[in-house]
Parts: structure tokens; C-alpha cells; sequence
């Protein structure tokens, strides 16, 4: 799975992963302390459920300041937590800091101008002109492409107008 691609998949995937492996580990520790205690040898440095679930909910606190958590450190219950309070966090957690490192206040901002610039190109009629001439079955000479891009170009030199009015003001 691409993480770029699906970001929320990525982290659940991965925090499913983790979880099961410190299931198994968890696992592996109780029967070593069960053949520790079979033997006579007493058990020590077992978590008990209560302080995993506290250090959980500590580690995770941490996440949120210093960005996306290490998922290879988490069970799968802590994934599967984590991926549910992201998707249940929604807009909260993308104004903490994205994957990027950029907020989310930032993103909004560089979007209206990516559409913008956009919005520019398609108003530029030499380079739709360009375009059309390089699309196979399109011809440029054909009179109602002629007309749209007469009254695109008639467009784009009032809007011109405007803003140099706009400018001199």
C-alpha cells in the first residue's frame, strides 16, 4: 500500500501489524512466566494490563505534538485505537500537523491559488490555442472553436482592462 496514496490505510495496516506483534510478544511473556513459575523462579517486569493501557494513552499523547506516531511500535488494538480517533478526530488532527509538516491553514491557502494559476492557464488563449492544435481529431480552423476562442480571447482583454483600472486605483 502507498502511504502517499491512502495515508489513513497506510496507518491502519501498520497499526494493525504492530498490535499483533505485541500480542504475540505479550504472549511469548506469559508463558515464560507461566514455565518461570512451574519452575519455581518467580516473575518479574510484567506489565500489568493497566499500565500498557496507560502507557498507550500516554504514547499517543506524544504522537499528536511530534507529528504521526512510530506504528511499529504499536499492538494492533493501539492501531486500530489510533486509526479510529484520527478518522473520528477528522479536521482536529489535520490542524495538529500534517504529513508534511505544513498546517492545515497553510494547505487551504495554496490551494485557491494552485486553481487559480490554473484558472489562468485555461484563460490564456494562446496556449488553449496550442492545445487544440495538438489534439488529434481537433481542428483548430473549425468556425465554433474559432468563435469560443474569439469570445475567450474578447474576455481575457476586458478582464486585462479591469485589473489595469484596478491597479491604477
Amino acid at each position: 500500500v502507498d502511504p502517499s496514496a491512502d495515508p489513513e490505510l497506510a496507518l491502519a495496516l501498520r497499526v494493525s501489524m504492530e498490535e499483533q506483534r505485541q500480542r504475540q510478544e505479550e504472549e511469548a511473556r506469559r508463558a515464560a512466566a507461566a514455565s518461570a513459575a512451574e519452575a519455581g523462579i518467580p516473575a518479574t517486569g510484567g506489565d500489568d494490563s493497566d499500565d500498557a493501557l496507560l502507557k498507550m494513552t500516554i504514547g499517543q499523547q506524544d504522537f499528536g505534538r511530534a507529528g504521526l506516531p512510530d506504528l511499529s511500535t504499536m499492538t494492533e488494538e493501539e492501531q486500530i485505537a489510533y486509526a479510529m480517533q484520527m478518522s473520528l478526530q477528522g479536521a482536529e488532527f489535520g490542524q495538529g500537523e500534517s504529513v508534511e509538516g505544513e498546517s492545515s491553514a497553510d494547505m487551504d491557502t495554496s490551494e485557491p491559488a494552485k486553481e487559480e494559476d490554473d484558472y489562468d492557464v485555461m484563460q490564456d488563449p494562446e496556449f488553449l490555442q496550442s492545445v487544440l492544435e495538438n489534439l488529434p481529431g481537433v481542428d483548430p480552423n473549425n468556425e465554433a472553436i474559432r468563435n469560443a476562442m474569439g469570445s475567450l480571447a474578447s474576455q481575457a482583454s476586458k478582464e486585462n482592462k479591469e485589473k489595469k483600472e484596478e491597479d491604477k486605483k
